[in-house]
């Protein structure tokens, strides 16, 4: 894993600690302020966004795959769990499940369930919109993923009993349809417990019930550091669950600044599944709804930025955006550290990556968002057009 990144001399006065993939929720004003879309008015905070044309090119290439997306809130009355509900009053926007991401896992085996006093109506609320829900477990409860804590737990039969016992007991009262497991950077010796781990689920759950691991994205067995190794694809797969492939966070590491995600390298991780034996209904890519700002020093030095961030940053510093071959969008500027390169994506480039890997739909059963909440709304419009 690479080392914990280090925030930049100058950044956004409202920027984002990072850990990997993690974004904290915005507060309500800085999000109607970046949009120019004035909250407490009324007003959908996405309404000055113009939804983005359905291209041909694009239209159709991903026909009826499913779309999931996550909130970090899980309390209707937050700003991201009503920033979400309002995105799927977006014409055209439809999103199959989203995650509920509010249950951290804890050193015995047992979680957090967050989100009251409005969880049970945010629960109600999808409901009635047609949106199944996803019961996370994460082992980010400290803020940073703590593989040790969740290879512990899976590794103890009495808190992984316990583990399982309180999974089964939540989904069965909040009626969920899917149960997700989002356990990272484990040490490679974890993979067979958590292999264990999906099959006493798989027993314990109605089979309605679909249960998803997310994985950490990777191209052979083991890459040599922790997280990817712990992930037994082929196997995770026979146990039943549905592997989720998180195929953003490209460019993290000792590496050059870059983009968050590439098509070909999505093209690569989906063949190693599927040669590892994960058929395409129990397959899904990930796509990034955010970025970086990567400062000087290279390769540990970044700083995550949501799409209205790093607009904002960019008309600051007076930056002109540019795109690589892909569509990412990208700027630079200079710090008072040095120079800063930003990358992220937007709808165009979501547009783009999704109309290139058309031919890839086959192979997986639909993508997850990461996050979608903050992202640029025009993708879920490009997300509709390509499930069309």
């Amino acid at each position: 894993m690479p080392p914990p990144p280090t925030k930049p001399t100058l950044e956004p006065s409202w920027a984002l600690t990072p850990r990997r993939r993690r974004l904290l929720p915005l507060a309500l004003a800085l999000a109607a302020a970046a949009i120019g879309c004035p909250h407490a008015q009324g007003r959908s905070r996405w309404a000055s966004v113009p939804a983005l044309a359905c291209a041909p090119a694009l239209a159709g290439t991903w026909h009826r795959k499913s779309l999931h997306v996550w909130t970090t809130e899980c309390d209707a009355a937050a700003d991201e769990a009503s920033g979400l509900l309002e995105l799927t009053e977006r014409d055209g926007v439809h999103i199959d499940t989203l995650g509920l991401d509010c249950q951290p896992l804890r050193a015995d085996g047992d979680f957090e369930v967050r989100g009251d006093p409005g969880r049970a109506r945010l629960l109600g609320q999808l409901a009635e919109r047609g949106i199944a829900t996803a019961l996370v477990i994460a082992n980010n409860g400290g803020g940073d993923f703590d593989g040790a804590l969740a290879a512990a737990v899976l590794a103890d039969p009495s808190r992984s009993g316990r583990l399982l016992s309180r999974l089964v007991e939540v989904q069965q009262r909040e009626r969920h349809a899917v149960v997700e497991l989002d356990l990272e950077s484990m040490p490679t010796d974890a993979a067979p417990d958590l292999v264990r781990l999906v099959q006493s689920l798989r027993v314990l759950l109605p089979k309605a019930v679909r249960i998803v691991v997310d994985v950490q994205a990777k191209t052979v067995d083991d890459p040599g550091y922790a997280g990817p190794g712990a992930y037994d694809y082929g196997a995770l797969a026979i146990a039943g669950a549905t592997v989720r492939l998180m195929t953003y966070d490209y460019s993290l590491g000792p590496v050059p600044p870059g983009p968050t995600t590439k098509p070909s390298w999505i093209r690569e991780v989906v063949a190693y599944a599927g040669a590892r034996g994960v058929p395409a209904d129990r397959l899904e890519i990930g796509l990034p709804g955010y970025g970086y700002d990567f400062g000087p020093r290279k390769g540990d030095a970044h700083v995550t930025l949501r799409w209205r961030e790093a607009e904002a940053l960019r008309a600051r510093v007076g930056a002109k955006l540019v795109r690589n071959d892909d569509g990412a969008p990208h700027f630079e500027y200079r710090g008072e550290d040095g120079p800063h390169e930003v990358w992220y994506d937007d709808g165009a480039s979501i547009a783009q990556l999704l109309a290139s890997l058309g031919d890839l739909s086959s192979s997986v059963s639909g993508a997850g968002l990461w996050s979608a909440y903050g992202a640029d709304p025009r993708m879920l419009d490009a997300w509709s057009c390509a499930a069309r």
